[in-house]
C-alpha cells in the first residue's frame, strides 16, 4: 500500500486531537518548529498540512501569534454508516435531537418515497424531520420515512435517541445501506434550523436502509452542515 504523504500525517494529527476533544476552539496548535520536530519534516510540509485545515475553516491563522482551532469537523467513516448517536458519543460529544415534524401518510400521498420502500399505495408510512446536535451545537436536519407495517408506531422520547438501537429492540437489524450523496445550498428553512447562513454548503446523503431480509426499513434524507461534518472513504485495491 502506498505510504501516506508527509504532510497528511501531520493534517490528521491535528484533526483528530480537534475530534477528540483534545484541542477545542480557539485553542492553539503547536507551532510550525515543534510540529516539524514532533514529525521529523520540514516546516514546509507542516505548513500545507496547516494551511489545507485553514482553507476548510478548521484551522485560522493569526499573524503573529500562530494557528487555532476555529471549529471542529467531523469525519466519519462510510463503512460504519449508522447511529449518529454513537457517533458523537463516541467523539464524547452529547447528542441529541430536536423533533420538528411527526405525522403519517398514505404511500399514494408520496408515491416516489412508497417506491424506494417498495409499499403498495394503501399501505402507511411514518414520516418524522428532526435537528441532531452535538453539545448543543446543530450538525445535521434528518428527514425519515418508515414502514408502518414493520414499525406500527413509535414512541416520541425514542426519537431523541438512536434509532438504530430502537430498530434492533423490534428485532429488526440492517443488512445493508443503499446511499447517494450531492451538495445543495441551504434554503430558508434549512437555514433556520441548522443556524447557518442562506446559502451555506451543505452535503445531503439520501440513503435507503435494509433489514437481514431485504425488505426496505427506512429512507432518510440527512442534511450536513458542510464545514461540521463529512464522510471518509478508503478503497482498498488489491492487485492481482
Amino acid at each position: 500500500m502506498k505510504e501516506k504523504a508527509r504532510y497528511i500525517l501531520v493534517e490528521e494529527y491535528i484533526r483528530n486531537l480537534i475530534n477528540n476533544g483534545k484541542l477545542k476552539k480557539g485553542d492553539q496548535l503547536e507551532t510550525e518548529v515543534q510540529l516539524a520536530k514532533r514529525f521529523n519534516v520540514s516546516r514546509l510540509t507542516v505548513n500545507k498540512a496547516i494551511s489545507r485545515l485553514a482553507t476548510e475553516g478548521i484551522i485560522e491563522r493569526i499573524p503573529g501569534k500562530g494557528s487555532f482551532v476555529k471549529r471542529t469537523l467531523f469525519f466519519a467513516d462510510y463503512k460504519m454508516v449508522g447511529s449518529f448517536t454513537h457517533y458523537m458519543e463516541s467523539q464524547n460529544k452529547v447528542p441529541d435531537s430536536k423533533l420538528l415534524e411527526y405525522k403519517i401518510y398514505d404511500s399514494k400521498d408520496i408515491p416516489n418515497v412508497a417506491s424506494y420502500l417498495e409499499l403498495k399505495e394503501d399501505e402507511k408510512i411514518q414520516y418524522f424531520v428532526k435537528v441532531r446536535t452535538a453539545d448543543g451545537e446543530p450538525i445535521a436536519i434528518m428527514t425519515s420515512y418508515v414502514p408502518a407495517k414493520l414499525v406500527p408506531s413509535f414512541d416520541i422520547s425514542v426519537l431523541s435517541g438512536s434509532l438504530y438501537d430502537y430498530y434492533d429492540q423490534l428485532g429488526l437489524p440492517r443488512l445493508r445501506t443503499k446511499s447517494r450523496f450531492t451538495a445543495i445550498p441551504s434554503d430558508e428553512y434549512l437555514s433556520e434550523h441548522l443556524e447557518v447562513e442562506k446559502n451555506t454548503a451543505l452535503l445531503k446523503h439520501d440513503h435507503i436502509t435494509y433489514t437481514i431480509d431485504n425488505a426496505p426499513l427506512e429512507y432518510c434524507v440527512a442534511i450536513y452542515i458542510g464545514y461540521k461534518y463529512a464522510y471518509e472513504i478508503e478503497d482498498l485495491r488489491v492487485k492481482q
